[in-house]
Formats: C-alpha cells, sequence, structure tokens
C-alpha cells in the first residue's frame, strides 16, 4: 500500500507542479492497468475530475471528450492511444496541455512538445515532493467525471456525485441520479 499511496502522491505533486488545479480534467485512454488508477486518485486528491475514454475509441471521439470535458492532461496507456491523440491537430486540442504516455515502445522516438512519459513525469513529481507536501493531502474531489454511451454515437458525461454530497459508490449511481441528454438532475431518496 505504501508503494500505491507514493504513485498517487508522486503524480499529484507532478500534476501541481505543472499547474492543475481543482477543478481542471485529466482524460485517461488505454487499458486498466495501476497507473490508471494512480492517475485518477491523483486528480481527486487535487479536486480534478478524471473523464475516461474507452480505448476502442476513433480520434473524432478522442477528440469530442477531450474539448467537451475540458480536459488539460491526458494519460494515454500505450502507442495506439498515444497515436489517436496526437493524430489530432494541435490547434484543434487548444486546451490539452501535457500528454503522457505509460508505455515507452514506440513513443519514446515522437517529437512533440506535449509528450511526456509516465516515468519522467513521476520524477518531476518526486522532485516536487518536499515544496508541496500538502498536494495529497486535500479531501478527495467532490466528484468524478465518467463517460458511458448513449443510444447515440455520443458518449454522455455523467456526473458520480455532485459537490456536496462527496462519492457516491457504484451501486448508488442509479437510485442518485437521473441522466439525460441534457442534465444531470440529482434524486434525493432520504
Amino acid at each position: 500500500w505504501k508503494g500505491d499511496y507514493e504513485n498517487v502522491r508522486d503524480f499529484a505533486l507532478g500534476l501541481h507542479n505543472l499547474g492543475f488545479n481543482s477543478d481542471d480534467k485529466l482524460s485517461y485512454i488505454g487499458d486498466n492497468r495501476p497507473e490508471g488508477l494512480y492517475a485518477e486518485l491523483a486528480v481527486q486528491c487535487l479536486r480534478g475530475a478524471i473523464v475516461g475514454i474507452y480505448p476502442d475509441s476513433h480520434p473524432d471521439q478522442v477528440e469530442y471528450i477531450i474539448n467537451h470535458s475540458d480536459s488539460v492532461f491526458v494519460v494515454a496507456g500505450d502507442q495506439e492511444q498515444a497515436d489517436k491523440v496526437l493524430a489530432i491537430p494541435a490547434a484543434d486540442l487548444p486546451g490539452l496541455e501535457k500528454i503522457i504516455y505509460i508505455e515507452h515502445r514506440g513513443v519514446d522516438t515522437y517529437d512533440d512538445p506535449r509528450l511526456v512519459s509516465w516515468d519522467d513525469f513521476m520524477e518531476v513529481g518526486r522532485a516536487h515532493r518536499e515544496a508541496f507536501p500538502e498536494a495529497v493531502d486535500r479531501r478527495l474531489a467532490e466528484y468524478s467525471a465518467l463517460r458511458t454511451l448513449g443510444l447515440t454515437d455520443r458518449q454522455l458525461g455523467v456526473l458520480e456525485a455532485l459537490l456536496h454530497l462527496g462519492p457516491l459508490h457504484q451501486h448508488e449511481i442509479g437510485r442518485k441520479l437521473l441522466v439525460s441528454r441534457a442534465n444531470v438532475t440529482l434524486i434525493v431518496d432520504q
């Protein structure tokens, strides 16, 4: 558990050092892996929101989700996922600052100033541990952005929890939230 804590802390410190603020968003595109969990928890520690992108999404869907969510960072699991983001002209992703890639194979040879490897990013976090130790001591974010497929070709944004309520358990989401294309409505059943 100590190693998991240190990975979350160091990733959070790396984000904090690069100016990640509360209410900022980070998109994750890739298969399930420990780094994805570390990124999600680190973002929540900084009161940001994590936005999942299905690994089989097409670049036009990736572009839509990054822009629609206002994501400033993307974590890409491997070359295939990084390529999807890099296939989108930088001008079409105006808010995207960094693409953090986990697997080095194939991506290390790319020349894009937005790219940074997971290992290098974690080094930045470790280097700033002394300066920003409080970054991971903050309470978890009040909400996380999730994505779910709708009946249309666009993925719908769903809020896991709302500001003052704190995180909801997965089994409570269906009971607490009524989701439509236009909004998310809280259902209070107290």
